[in-house]
């Protein structure tokens, strides 16, 4: 089954990376700010890019909180 990732994932991965509160009230402008500042490329790039590293991972399921997480693929 092919994975894909929404902006809206994809926003939320980033603000992990940069520090921001996946919550915030202007999390895409926040985003967009940092992503610039830290690695001087748009969000859109980032999108890509994270789309494109996607079928690498795994998604797993913690048994005991059910919480989603992805897991690295390892050869």
């Amino acid at each position: 089954m092919a994975k894909k990732m929404d902006e809206l994932k994809a926003s939320e991965l980033a603000a992990h990376l940069l520090g921001i509160e996946k919550d915030a009230d202007d999390l895409n402008e926040q985003v967009e700010q940092k992503m610039r500042d830290k690695y001087q490329r748009e969000f859109q790039c980032f999108r890509v890019l994270a789309a494109d590293l996607l079928p690498l991972c795994d998604v797993g399921q913690s048994p005991i909180t059910q919480n989603l997480f992805w897991l690295a693929v390892t050869a």
